[in-house]
C-alpha cells in the first residue's frame, strides 16, 4: 500500500530544516531554476522560475541569470538543457563559466552549431543551480 506525506511546510519542531540520510534538505533541492526564451529581449524572456529575478542579455547566447535570493557561496553547481523551437534541434547543453560565478548570478553561454563552437540564442532554454 502506498502513502503520502501532504504538507504545506516541511520543517522539525523547531522550525529548522529537517534532515534527511544526514544531509540538510536544503543540499538536497535546487537553489533556482529558470526555463526562458533567449530570442526575446530580457524583459521578457522568462517564461518559469524560481529564485530567478531577471536574466541579462550580454549578447548572442550569453546571459548572467541573477537570483533572486544570492547563493551561500560561490560553489555552486550549474547545468543545463537547450532546445530552439524554430529550428527543432535539440542544441545538448550550456555552459556557466565558473570563473564568472558569484552568490548574485550565473553567466551561462548557449552554442548552438553541429560543433557547439557558436553561441546562439535559443527559444527554450533551461538553467538548474544546485548550491551548498
Amino acid at each position: 500500500m502506498a502513502s503520502a506525506v501532504v504538507s504545506d511546510n516541511f520543517e522539525t519542531s523547531t522550525g529548522a530544516i529537517p534532515s534527511l540520510g544526514g544531509s540538510s534538505v536544503t543540499h538536497r533541492l535546487c537553489s533556482a531554476w529558470v526555463n526562458f526564451d533567449g530570442s526575446l529581449a530580457s524583459a521578457s524572456m522568462i517564461k518559469s522560475q524560481f529564485n530567478v529575478s531577471s536574466i541579462s542579455d550580454l549578447g548572442t547566447g550569453k546571459y548572467w541569470i541573477n537570483f533572486l535570493s544570492a547563493m551561500p557561496s560561490a560553489n555552486y553547481a550549474v547545468t543545463s538543457g537547450v532546445f530552439d523551437g524554430t529550428t527543432g534541434q535539440s542544441l545538448g547543453t550550456g555552459h556557466a563559466t565558473s570563473n564568472n560565478k558569484d552568490t548574485t548570478r550565473a553567466y551561462c553561454e548557449i552554442n548552438g552549431t553541429l560543433n557547439f563552437s557558436t553561441n546562439y540564442d535559443a527559444t527554450d532554454i533551461s538553467i538548474v543551480v544546485f548550491s551548498n
